[in-house]
């Protein structure tokens, strides 16, 4: 056999276990267990007969499952959907997401696509949203996730 799915972390999920424990791997349904039951499968390997096996399975929580966005931010960390990104200048927090957004000024018709900087309340209105800016140019840091860190977005709220 040989190993076709190395963990490569550009390509991968991280999800927390039935203990609570962040896991990091390549999402995949569990056969069998009916819809909403999912693992993270850490390897991927392949027989001459084109059989496909997966080597350490972890059960996941659903509701905790975040791609990866496959950048890092200014301190080297991996950013997943759903971290924290902290704006140093403002000390702003936005949450990062994935799917279609306006940035400030845009027109009616322009939409993006892609991961994302949430930010809410009135810095919605004012500040980009485009990822790559915040970690290539702001040097932005992630500071947790929605997940783990909920109180962060609630403290920036409360300000």
């Amino acid at each position: 056999m040989r190993l076709i799915g190395e963990l490569d972390e550009s390509f991968t999920h991280r999800a927390k276990d039935t203990d609570g424990e962040w896991q990091l791997g390549h999402i995949a349904p569990l056969i069998g267990a009916g819809p909403g039951h999912y693992v993270i499968e850490r390897e991927l390997w392949i027989s001459k007969n084109n059989s496909v096996y997966t080597g350490i399975r972890k059960m996941v929580q659903v509701d905790t499952i975040c791609r990866c966005t496959g950048t890092k931010d200014s301190t080297g960390t991996m950013v997943f959907e759903n971290d924290l990104l902290k704006d140093d200048f403002s000390g702003a927090i936005a949450q990062i997401r994935f799917g279609k957004y306006k940035q400030p000024g845009d027109d009616e018709f322009t939409e993006h696509i892609g991961f994302y900087a949430d930010w809410q309340g009135e810095l919605a209105r004012k500040m980009r949203k485009d990822l790559g800016f915040w970690i290539n140019k702001a040097k932005a840091k992630i500071v947790g996730n929605t997940i783990d860190n909920q109180d962060l977005l609630e403290e920036q709220d409360g300000r």
